[in-house]
């Protein structure tokens, strides 16, 4: 070191003192953060314990608030932080914290400027609407049949009030369903429950495919489009001597409505749009009950017609017909089941 700057030649003790006072202010800095974070909360605290003295391993590749302890209160996320910050997922949205975390994490609104991401908010898991929906229907199952023509208002407006809050998730259908239709109509039929009191089904249909004209006789059906945009186009039969001898009937037109692509609940009755044809517009779904069900044996049977037209009053005649080579394909039901 001769000839060296005295400056350079002295460097290792200045060095080491440096590092010292570096250490000395490291430490009470992290102390310090420490203090911050288990102070800022108590849920915090509890929910995100594992991150307070550990920065490096709860940091890595997860990013703040995404690597947590596995509790009741705190369920773990799947993927890393860093994909469920890119994805805007359920833990951007299901979780509350300052708003720069819950943008962080994925978009969702903030609750609480100043505290750190907490516990989820109560979210209601796929199936309630269904599980609700299904309780009601136990309950007055017995209630559901002989009120021909009408129901009781009360027993309609709760049936419908469950029908107003399922959805497509709730009942595990969705457009790859109807990708996975294959027959010529296009059309298919999940059976949710089939019994005495009422049939509980699920129809799917691609778009341009039709389930053409056709009654539900002495039958009430309510029902709700999940998804997808459809024409209905309703009648009212008017009952004659001639419907006895020959199966033709005078009908008024009741409705021409495309329903969607919002959900949307309706419902038809014995003498209330009993004969319907359904166009899909586009790939759509739709769950019915059908109080009492069709059954050939105390006269429900299904009958398709075609239309004719009346006269001048606005009127027409519906013709049977048999629908030579028409079918819906079969597809298993994946959401909750019914249970009696």
């Amino acid at each position: 070191s001769i000839g060296l700057p005295f400056a350079i030649r002295a460097s290792p003790a200045r060095l080491m003192l440096a590092c010292l006072a570096t250490t000395a202010g490291v430490a009470a800095a992290a102390s310090a953060a420490a203090v911050v974070v288990r102070s800022r909360g108590g849920r915090m605290g509890r929910c995100l314990g594992t991150l307070v003295g550990s920065a490096p391993a709860a940091t890595a590749g997860t990013g703040r608030g995404h690597t947590r302890p596995q509790s009741p209160c705190c369920p773990p996320l799947r993927g890393s932080g860093a994909q469920a910050r890119s994805s805007g997922g359920t833990g951007g949205r299901c979780f509350r914290g300052s708003s720069g975390a819950a943008t962080a994490a994925g978009g969702g609104s903030a609750h609480g400027a100043g505290s750190v991401i907490g516990c989820p908010v109560a979210v209601p898991p796929p199936g309630t609407g269904a599980l609700a929906l299904f309780s009601f229907l136990r309950q007055e199952q017995q209630n559901l049949v002989g009120h021909s023509p009408q129901f009781p208002p009360q027993l309609k407006a709760q049936l419908r009030a469950h029908l107003d809050d399922l959805s497509a998730d709730d009942l595990a259908v969705g457009h790859r369903d109807v990708a996975g239709i294959h027959n010529k109509s296009g059309i298919a039929y999940q059976e949710v429950y089939s019994g005495r009191e009422m049939t509980l089904c699920i129809f799917l249909l691609r778009a341009g495919s039709c389930i053409p004209l056709h009654d539900h006789p002495g039958m009430h059906v309510y029902g709700r489009l999940l998804f997808g945009r459809m024409r209905v186009q309703s009648f009212d039969p008017e009952p004659s001597e001639e419907e006895e001898l020959t199966g033709r009937c005078l009908a008024t037109m009741r409705s021409d409505e495309v329903l969607g692509p919002t959900p949307v609940t309706y419902w038809l009755g014995p003498a209330d749009g009993n004969v319907h044809e359904l166009e899909a517009l586009e790939d759509c779904a739709f769950f019915d009950v059908l109080a009492p069900p069709y059954d050939p044996y105390w006269g429900r049977d299904c009958t398709y017609y075609r239309r004719e037209v009346g006269g001048d009053d606005g009127k027409c005649i519906l013709v049977p017909v048999d629908l030579w080579g028409f079918s819906m394909q079969t597809l298993e039901y994946q959401g909750p089941a019914y249970l009696r």
